[in-house]
């Protein structure tokens, strides 16, 4: 373990824990700093197909923790959120509890998230009297419309397990104790399939969401002419 950040690997999984529940997870600069690390150690790694990324309870994310080092440099969450961003590998979020802010980012940056039913997001910047520079207000429009994410940023109210389900924020909702379960198994399904397919599969979604339907289509059928499967078979 390394300045608030746990890693152990199984079956091709890198498991990633945010490892500081005496502040429910917060992320000080040595956190995000050994979370970047730790993600682009996996993304490097050809034995590790799936990162699964959770927080040690009761928390899964808090923010930052502005009552650290975090805020000295600027720049600091916004590369770390972007290090998860441009990982091919793909990343399964295990929300084990409330995802405040730059946690809900955190979230915002995997391409997949399980969360226990207890689980809420929010985004506090108003309350803060912050303004985002992340990145993942523009992310968080993407992810659950315009009109969601100016509620969910203007008024800082929480939501549930059930609404982030519903606002298409999260793919799952489970009991608590069956979180890392489905989560695992989900990795595992994913971890099964050839590496580089499911890199250009995600790719060809991550690049289409921001185009016209007729341009995702496009690019749609230029990846597919241009891919070669590792092994024969319909595409």
């Amino acid at each position: 373990m390394t300045a608030g950040l746990d890693s152990t690997d199984a079956d091709g999984i890198r498991v990633l824990t945010l490892d500081r529940p005496e502040v429910r997870n917060a992320l000080d600069g040595a956190t995000l700093q050994a979370l970047a690390s730790a993600v682009a150690d996996a993304d490097a790694d050809p034995a590790t197909r799936v990162i699964l990324l959770t927080g040690s309870p009761p928390a899964f994310c808090a923010g930052l923790d502005v009552k650290s080092d975090v805020l000295r440099d600027r720049e600091l969450w916004p590369r770390t959120l972007s290090t998860l961003l441009d990982c091919t590998t793909p990343i399964v979020a295990a929300v084990n509890g409330a995802a405040s802010t730059a946690g809900l980012g955190l979230v915002l940056a995997c391409d997949f998230a399980v969360a226990a039913q207890g689980a809420t997001f929010t985004d506090r910047h108003a309350h803060l009297g912050m303004l985002p520079r992340s990145g993942m207000a523009t992310i968080l429009v993407h992810r659950i419309g315009l009109a969601r994410a100016k509620e969910m940023m203007v008024t800082g109210r929480p939501i549930s397990a059930a609404t982030a389900l519903a606002w298409g924020l999260v793919n799952h909702v489970v009991a608590a104790d069956q979180l890392m379960t489905v989560a695992t198994e989900l990795a595992d399904s994913i971890a099964r399939h050839d590496p580089a397919l499911i890199t250009e599969i995600l790719s060809i979604h991550d690049e289409g969401s921001q185009l016209t339907m007729r341009d995702h289509r496009d690019l749609e059928r230029k990846r597919s002419d241009a891919w070669v499967p590792a092994s024969s078979g319909h595409r």
